[in-house]
């Protein structure tokens, strides 16, 4: 045998035995190796039949930065050169309008070049393990109408970028860990109907212009670090049926111009610190079903305008320094048709109601700046027949509500 032919022989016995070895690994379900083996050969966009490159390139890093392999389902993701086959991904004309990956174990970061799919109109990644910031380049998604990145991991601020985006129909970047204050320049979201921020950690006050997104329907920004008084511009959101500002540091009292919004059907205040008089134009929303303001400082009469709302099944008062003072008949068969009832509570309250003026909670006999000389003795007081605790959806407030139905 010459030295050629032996060389050749024993190459091909190494080959041979390198095929023998990898098989072997497989067959033994040596899951590294194998993992190791398989991802030498990259998916190449350049492939792909039925998108653009770019928009095809956009996937393949959301798809890496969040750990694709190991998504709840990721069926066809870097296996089909047809990406509108992909798991979550539908595709109109050729390019791709629609990713939904809402629970699915991705765990990561939102690439950049996620805004490269420009004719995206839907993004929901909701109820992932999501961190790092909001990439900026989501403003380059110009046609996008609904952003859902909730109950993620994601900190950092809410870029103001995300005001570029002028067909948005509805924002929501609830349960994560943002900071900062909420950008006034979401005002320029003119078609938005719901924005919900609720459950991060934003500061600062509610900006007066939010009252231009006259589109809105819900708005929910409630169990942030919220303070300021509330804008009475949101009352201009005439089309708005939810409104949610509960577990901030809201001070002031309730706009009495919130007596307008005729299609509020839940008012959730709780657990803030507001004080004064309810206002009796509270009365005016006849389409209202909620309403909670438990653990401020209210204090006064419960408006006996109250006995308008007739849809009301859910109220919560307690926690504020409320009066039942000698009330209509109406009203007392009005709050006995809802299932409440009137008691007595051994609670030192001031008797007092002084006018329209505004009452502060750490001293009960004082109304703003007017004194009011009356003495405080003990007072029959309001009490739910059947208190119960509910969480509501939506981010609406999970608190003592009264459930009569």
């Amino acid at each position: 045998m010459t030295k050629t032919t032996a060389w050749l022989l024993g190459s091909i016995l190494a080959v041979a035995g390198l095929a023998t070895g990898f098989n072997s690994l497989y067959n033994d379900n040596s899951s590294t190796l194998k993992f190791a083996f398989i991802t030498q050969s990259a998916f190449d966009c350049n492939n792909v039949t039925d998108v653009p490159k770019t928009e095809c390139e956009a996937l393949v890093a959301l798809y890496d930065s969040t750990d694709g392999d190991n998504w709840t389902n990721n069926k066809n993701w870097k296996q089909s050169n047809e990406v509108c086959t992909w798991k979550g991904i539908t595709c109109n004309n050729g390019s791709i309008n629609s990713v939904r990956l809402d629970n699915n174990n991705l765990v990561g970061t939102i690439p950049a070049q996620i805004g490269n799919i420009n004719t995206l109109r839907i993004l929901s990644l909701y109820y992932n393990q999501l961190s790092g910031p909001i990439p900026k380049d989501i403003a380059k998604l110009e046609i996008l109408e609904n952003l859902n990145l909730g109950n993620n991991q994601l900190s950092g601020p809410i870029p103001k970028e995300l005001s570029n985006l002028a067909h948005l129909q509805s924002l929501g970047l609830f349960g994560n860990k943002l900071t900062g204050g909420i950008p006034k320049e979401l005002w320029k979201l003119t078609s938005l109907k719901n924005l919900h921020l609720t459950l991060n950690e934003l500061w600062g006050s509610i900006p007066k212009e939010l009252g231009n997104l006259t589109q809105l329907e819900s708005l929910q920004l409630g169990s942030n670090n919220l303070a300021g008084t509330i804008p009475v511009e949101l009352s201009k959101l005439s089309k708005l049926t939810q409104l949610g500002l509960y577990g901030n540091r809201l001070s002031g009292i309730i706009p009495k111009e919130f007596g307008n919004l005729i299609q509020l059907k839940y008012l959730v205040l709780s657990k803030n610190k507001l004080f004064g008089a309810i206002p009796n134009e509270l009365g005016n929303l006849n389409q209202l079903e909620q309403l909670s303001i438990y653990e401020n400082t209210f204090c006064g009469k419960i408006p006996e305008s109250f006995s308008n709302l007739s849809d009301l099944s859910l109220l919560s008062l307690d926690g504020n320094q409320l009066l039942v003072e000698v009330y209509t008949d109406t009203f007392r068969k009005w709050m006995g048709d809802k299932g409440f009832k009137f008691g007595s509570q051994d609670s030192r309250l001031c008797e007092a109601y002084c006018g329209d003026n505004v009452c502060q909670a750490s001293e009960m006999n004082k109304m703003g700046e007017t004194t009011c000389a009356v003495d405080c003795k003990v007072v029959e007081t309001w009490e739910p027949q059947t208190p119960t605790k509910t969480t509501g959806k939506d981010g609406l407030d999970g608190g003592k509500l009264i459930n009569n139905k």
